[in-house]
């Protein structure tokens, strides 16, 4: 299934993460650009609540996760999260944290690529969801 253009936005109201990346619907690079940006911070909130399902709960508690506000402290998480050594990855199958920490690696290889120092990315205070959705 692929979402194109303004369509994606104007039913990111009625779509949950669920449906994104995790489960197979890919966005091509024109509805990217001109939607994702306008509704990223809304997915992560679109995201159901499933207190019977552990599972979907420790999706919702990543995505939701923002990183520390000390700079040294957020990298350092982020780099738990990245290698999966963070406890919030603990019920989360192995499939989807293979494919959502590919996605998280691919962001961070470019975070890295870019970084010229003593100019580098702050992660203080950064939304795991929203890294995700930029990866």
């Amino acid at each position: 299934m692929r979402l194109r253009g303004w369509c994606w936005q104007r039913t990111a109201a009625d779509i949950c993460l669920q449906v994104l990346v995790i489960f197979g619907v890919s966005l091509d690079a024109d509805a990217r650009d001109q939607s994702l940006i306008c509704v990223s911070g809304r997915l992560v909130r679109l995201i159901p609540n499933h207190e019977d399902d552990k599972e979907m709960s420790a999706l919702k508690l990543l995505f939701e996760h923002r990183l520390d506000a000390d700079p040294l402290k957020a990298r350092s998480e982020w780099l738990d999260i990245v290698e999966s050594r963070s406890l919030l990855w603990g019920f989360i199958s192995s499939p989807k944290r293979e494919l959502i920490r590919s996605v998280l690696n691919t962001l961070n290889v470019e975070i890295v690529k870019r970084a010229r120092p003593p100019n580098v990315f702050n992660f203080a205070s950064a939304s795991v969801g929203n890294m995700f959705l930029a990866g």
